[in-house]
């Protein structure tokens, strides 16, 4: 009973771990594509900046900041809100990694924990069979000695009146210690 009992509870934590294995996957994988989705945003914006910044006679960012500063200054208060926009992307972003990050370490930590007892309970299982093949020997010997000792009886007792014969058993038992100091 209590081996059957260890085994479903062995199975059930197998289940759990499953389960929790399945979840960090799923949990990993959203990560993932959120991190991908939050890539792509970041080469658009970059992509908006540059052509916004970039200009045509070669003199690069500098001249089109001077010239956003001369002329409307509604370039740059849009690149400055796209910025301010992006900065607040990642920073739910890296809030979301981080609480990902926290439950992927708490179900790692979970995973071990129930790894570690599925471990226990294997040894236990294995030291109760031990246990329960050294009962059965046990048992079997007391039977043999059972068995033996009313084999000595039986040979001891007088076929015609069944009294024992104790000078009988008592020759026998000093010829198995005569026999054990040799």
């Amino acid at each position: 009973a209590r081996i059957s009992l260890l085994q479903d509870e062995v199975t059930t934590i197998g289940s759990e771990v499953d389960a929790l294995k399945n979840k960090e996957g799923l949990l990993r994988d959203q990560f993932i594509s959120q991190m991908e989705e939050l890539n792509k945003e970041i080469r658009e914006f970059q992509k908006t900046v540059d052509s916004s910044l970039s200009s045509d006679d070669g003199i690069g960012i500098t001249a089109n900041v001077k010239a956003s500063e001369d002329g409307s200054g509604a370039d740059l208060e849009a690149i400055k809100g796209m910025l301010s926009e992006v900065n607040s992307q990642l920073a739910k972003e890296e809030e979301g990694y981080l609480a990902e990050q926290k439950i992927q370490e708490q179900l790692q930590k979970e995973l071990d924990d129930y790894e570690k007892k599925m471990s226990l309970m294997e040894a236990i299982t294995d030291k109760t069979n031990s246990v329960q093949v050294l009962t059965r020997q046990t048992s079997e010997l007391e039977q043999t000695l059972a068995s033996l000792g009313e084999e000595l009886q039986r040979r001891c007792r007088c076929q015609h009146c069944e009294a024992e014969n104790l000078e009988v058993l008592s020759l026998l038992l000093q010829g198995d210690q005569d026999m054990e100091v040799s």
